[in-house]
């Protein structure tokens, strides 16, 4: 994975990747401090672990991956963006997902807002996505 950003290179971004299954049950999480003035230029490999239980992996049906990227500074931590990409072919015991994440600077859409089922009280749509 790589990360190409147009903001602030000197603000810190905490990104966290979830894999959820089809009934959006949280399976692992894995966290990336990204310093965009150091790691620009690098790639960054996360890997998640299906859960040891008695279950088939095919048991959890359609995965996928969420993405949250905070902003962090001295003073907050503030959500920035959202990413989802679904898993292909997630009967099989290993999938690679090989993805680029843009960052920029937008505005959400209010009038999309309000036709999505919010959590918490705020309403994040995914960038590369139109959920």
């Amino acid at each position: 994975m790589k990360i190409l950003t147009t903001f602030d290179l000197k603000i810190i971004y905490q990104l966290i990747f979830y894999l959820i299954d089809q009934q959006e049950n949280l399976l692992t999480v894995e966290s990336l401090i990204y310093v965009p003035i150091i790691h620009s230029l690098k790639k960054h490999f996360i890997t998640f672990v299906y859960p040891r239980r008695n279950q088939s992996i095919s048991s959890f049906g359609n995965l996928s991956v969420y993405i949250d990227a905070y902003i962090i500074t001295t003073n907050i931590v503030e959500h920035s963006l959202s990413w989802f990409y679904p898993v292909q072919f997630s009967f099989l015991a290993v999938n690679p997902l090989a993805i680029r994440l843009f960052t920029e600077e937008r505005s959400i859409n209010l009038t999309k807002c309000a036709q999505l089922n919010c959590k918490h009280g705020i309403c994040q749509s995914f960038i590369n996505i139109d959920q």
